[in-house]
């Protein structure tokens, strides 16, 4: 079983190695600086959303399912910036125009989003250990499906229909931006209860 310790030193490892990638992209390619710097931030928001749940209920309170999905998610989270960049960084380097497998790996990526954001609801359930209402919990994850399943489905379009140049920053955006709405929403419910609860 994965460790808090163990758990936060493959998210360090994963950040370093976005954030490598996404600098020397960022050196290749000085003109997409927009679509680095975002891709290089995603792992550090994550990170500090992952710190912020685990402080209210420790990964050791998870169940077995709700603990694999969890940390596989982050995990595949950061895989799949490490592989966007990846694959950009090799086309840089190679001088060789890889649009479709970029095309490819986005909505595959994209699909991911879509399926994550259909199993959430279902996975994290027991999300009222962490002193919310089971009518709020609910709630939050049924938003935090929706969020995921439309952000997929922004990234999804993203990669069909804009050009490659714009196609990264735009699809990582609705990323982002479903992140953030479920940390905003899951914000909101904590100091909403919170507040409820005091004298």
């Amino acid at each position: 079983m994965m460790t808090h310790r163990s758990f936060h030193l493959v998210i360090a490892a994963l950040t370093l190695l976005v954030a490598g990638l996404g600098a020397a992209n960022w050196y290749l390619k000085p003109e997409s600086a927009a679509a680095w710097a975002i891709g290089m931030a995603s792992m550090p928001v994550i990170w500090g959303i992952v710190t912020f749940l685990l402080s209210r209920r420790p990964l050791t309170e998870y169940g077995d399912s709700e603990r694999r999905f969890f940390t596989g998610s982050i995990a595949f989270a950061g895989l799949i910036l490490a592989g966007a960049m990846g694959i950009q960084l090799f086309a840089a380097l190679g001088e060789v125009e890889l649009g479709l497998t970029r095309r490819v790996w986005g909505v595959a990526v994209g699909v991911f989003l879509v399926l994550m954001g259909n199993v959430m609801p279902k996975i994290l359930s027991p999300l009222a250990a962490q002193r919310c209402a089971p009518s709020k919990a609910q709630s939050l994850q049924r938003f935090a499906g929706w969020s995921f399943v439309l952000g997929g489905l922004g990234y999804v379009a993203a990669w069909l229909i804009l050009p490659l140049g714009r196609a990264d920053t735009v699809a990582t955006l609705f990323c982002l931006a479903a992140v953030v709405a479920v940390a905003l929403r899951g914000g909101w419910i904590f100091t909403v209860s919170r507040n409820a609860s005091s004298p």
